[in-house]
């Protein structure tokens, strides 16, 4: 049974949501391998989008809500008829690489270079196997501290999505990139109100040396979180397409979120990632 507080009509604090946690003490293992468990935490839903789009910003909490238009909208709507083909990728983080130059200039000055690294579709209905589904487990994708190991273990990966924008780069120029900050831009496909999407906790309610666990393993090297009452969970209610989340690679935590049901929403989700990073 979910206990929720209104509060102006705008949003609401739910004490009884549902966020999956890695075990305490197994941090020799991957976030996808890791043993999880339930904990009840505070989520502070907003229905309202300006008002979440006014109230976090990157700088601050390691993440931010905006309204796409104009060509990456176009982008957007052309990637959701046309999810699994390779035009509709190509074109969208094209376009997300225009944006993302632009919203760098404002927000991370010095990074002159942005190159898209993965793109990533979502979609949990019960008519699509072959996509990837919500991933539930509060982590943070990318530790800075071994950005090396990343690029070597995702080599195959991002060097031909790096390469669209650079051209041809040899292995050692690959590895000799200097990559400031990456970059998480997570995109509603939904026409409609759903029940799933993501949550993000507000990085200025954390202790980055004592919330943040880094996974030391031989895999991807992402980073787990402890829970902490003074921790800030935020999630938008009826997130929809032309809606948007920017958040930060290297030290926001997030997770796919049930949110207390909606009889007029819809269960099923789909969402798609784009990951951009910022060189100097």
């Amino acid at each position: 049974m979910h206990s929720i507080t209104l509060f102006n009509n705008l949003g609401y604090v739910s004490n009884n949501l549902n966020i999956s946690f890695m075990k305490e003490g197994v941090d020799n293992t991957s976030k996808h391998d890791a043993p999880a468990e339930e904990k009840r935490c505070d989520v502070t839903c907003y229905s309202n989008f300006d008002l979440i789009k006014s109230s976090y910003n990157f700088e601050s909490n390691g993440f931010e809500y905006f309204r796409l238009d104009g060509d990456l909208l176009d982008r957007v709507n052309f990637f959701e008829k046309y999810p699994n083909e390779e035009r509709a990728e190509m074109s969208l983080l094209k376009e997300g690489v225009k944006y993302m130059s632009l919203w760098g200039k404002k927000k991370l000055p010095g990074c002159n270079i942005v190159v898209p690294l993965d793109i990533l579709y979502r979609d949990n209905s019960p008519f699509n196997s072959t996509s990837e589904k919500p991933f539930f487990l509060a982590h943070v994708d990318f530790d800075k501290e071994n950005l090396q190991n990343n690029m070597k273990i995702l080599k195959g990966l991002w060097k031909p999505y790096i390469e669209t924008a650079l051209g041809d780069l040899s292995d050692e120029q690959y590895f000799d990139l200097k990559i400031v900050q990456i970059v998480n831009i997570w995109l509603s496909l939904d026409r409609g109100k759903v029940n799933n999407t993501l949550a993000l906790l507000d990085t200025s309610s954390i202790d980055l040396q004592k919330d943040l666990r880094p996974l030391k393993n031989n895999k991807l090297n992402s980073i787990s979180i402890s829970q902490n009452p003074k921790q800030n969970w935020v999630a938008l209610q009826g997130m929809t397409m032309g809606q948007g989340i920017i958040f930060n690679s290297f030290i926001t935590p997030h997770t796919a979120i049930e949110l207390p049901r909606d009889s007029n929403a819809k269960f099923y989700r789909k969402s798609v990632e784009l990951r951009f990073a910022f060189l100097s």
